[in-house]
């Protein structure tokens, strides 16, 4: 069923989280009724072709001429940022911004496109033992309904994907008391399996984010946040990018980042692209951290 990966991986209209202080605003835009638009004609991107009134161009200044990067008009009136021209053909002539449901949320997600359902973990929580956890929810995007998925109180999801037979594979974190792990989760049976939880017998730090390939080998990244933030131990082995084959076995396949982070592979497979976030957490310690040691992409 590699046809769950390549649905993920297509051009789909995705489903965007934006943060209000601790809610989340779950959004979907939706190219509906295609046809002309008012004043389409006096809006233009830069190849020529019509920009819809809700999106706007980005420009990249330079430093040589003191010209600005970042959109071309206020983002109080941007609700698309059209880096690229075949961003249009997905945005369609109208697209817009649906409000479908107000929730505590922090990352994932992952849609289930068998159910509709969109897949995501929660803000840091205090469970009733005083443990920092996080809970996996799920939102039904037909009915907008919420739904806690319960979890034992040292979980801490994080990221998550779909793999090719559909299962959903979240990255938990870990805890004061347990190493980090990968699970895997079968979403029709809601029975889980822990696909790995260590790399050569030392255990995993937090892990975060998690892509499958087509061979359905799963390849993620393992910060430090969960020692950094007081929810895991002291790591006992560099923050790295590791790939769990097909038959459980793990590799460490990249490493000499300060917090790997999201990656994602490109269509053809051949590259893999890491952000490396750079710093830990906010405030002071954010500020200090972006000098000595700035947010990067990897390849």
């Amino acid at each position: 069923m590699g046809s769950y990966a390549r649905i993920i991986a297509g051009r789909l209209l995705h489903v965007e989280m934006v943060f209000v202080g601790l809610l989340l605003r779950l959004a979907v835009f939706l190219s509906v009724f295609p046809g002309a638009y008012v004043d389409g004609a006096t809006r233009e991107f830069g190849d020529g072709r019509p920009l819809p009134l809700s999106a706007c161009e980005w420009h990249q200044g330079t430093l040589l001429t003191n010209t600005s990067t970042g959109p071309v008009e206020s983002i109080e009136d941007c609700r698309f940022v059209v880096r690229d021209p075949e961003f249009l053909d997905i945005l369609g002539s109208s697209p817009k911004l649906v409000e479908l449901v107000k929730t505590d949320a922090h990352e994932g997600g992952a849609w289930y496109p068998d159910k509709d359902e969109f897949y995501f973990s929660s803000n840091k929580l205090t469970s009733s033992t005083g443990q920092i956890k996080t809970d996996l929810k799920k939102v039904n995007l037909r009915t907008r309904n919420v739904t806690n998925l319960s979890a034992p109180e040292n979980n801490t999801p994080n990221g998550m994907v779909l793999d090719n037979d559909g299962n959903l594979v979240v990255c938990q974190q870990g805890s004061l008391n347990q190493g980090g792990f990968i699970q895997r989760i079968n979403l029709k049976t809601m029975k889980n399996t822990v696909v790995a939880d260590n790399w050569f017998g030392v255990p995993f730090n937090s892990p975060n984010d998690a892509v499958v390939k087509r061979d359905g080998s799963i390849w993620f990244t393992d910060p430090s946040y969960g020692s950094v933030q007081g929810f895991r131990s002291t790591p006992k082995v560099n923050n790295q990018v590791y790939r769990i084959s097909n038959i459980g076995v793990v590799d460490a396949v990249a490493d000499g980042f300060t917090q790997p982070n999201g990656l994602a592979f490109s269509h053809d497979e051949k590259h893999l692209y890491v952000t490396d976030t750079g710093f830990a957490v906010g405030g002071s310690m954010m500020r200090r951290s972006l000098t000595q040691s700035p947010s990067s992409m990897w390849v």
